[in-house]
């Protein structure tokens, strides 16, 4: 629901979805869709995109493909140790507007991470809360998950 929350208010934005495996976060984002909005998604296994693409194609404010323009939300569903190194921040802020936002969701809370964590930099939660570039916040969206919401400033 988070999703459709975020989707909606972006009324004729150009959302955007990395990642979107077996479609269910375009779902979401796509019951969110108002006032012209449009969605583009991007799935690296060819498989799981022709499948995706499917369920979609019915929808003509859903595509795939690689867009050069910024996003007003982008939604990444990324693991927290890929794709947000320090190095390739710009890169990722890159992606949308100022003022867009990047929500990066299935976040493990720091408190309930095991033992074994302990030593682990949380990648998306670093991009999220201490880069300059954006203004993040960290929110619960269950008692043992959360979601990292970042909005780009610069």
């Amino acid at each position: 629901m988070l999703l459709r929350f975020l989707a909606s208010s972006n009324p004729g934005g150009l959302i955007a979805e990395h990642g979107t495996g077996a479609g269910v976060g375009a779902a979401w984002l796509t019951s969110g869709l108002i006032g012209g909005a449009r969605l583009i998604f991007a799935e690296r296994d060819g498989e799981l995109a022709d499948q995706s693409s499917r369920l979609f194609r019915e929808l003509p404010a859903v595509e795939i493909r690689s867009g050069d323009e910024p996003y007003d939300l982008l939604f990444t569903d990324a693991s927290f140790r890929t794709g947000f190194d320090p190095s390739n921040w710009n890169n990722i802020i890159e992606l949308v507007k100022v003022a867009g936002q990047i929500v990066m969701d299935d976040s493990h809370p720091v408190d309930l991470w095991p033992p074994e964590w302990d030593d682990l930099v949380d990648a998306k939660r670093e991009f999220a809360l201490r880069n300059l570039r954006v203004a993040g916040a960290e929110i619960r969206t269950t008692a043992t998950t959360a979601a990292l919401i970042a909005t780009r400033v610069a």
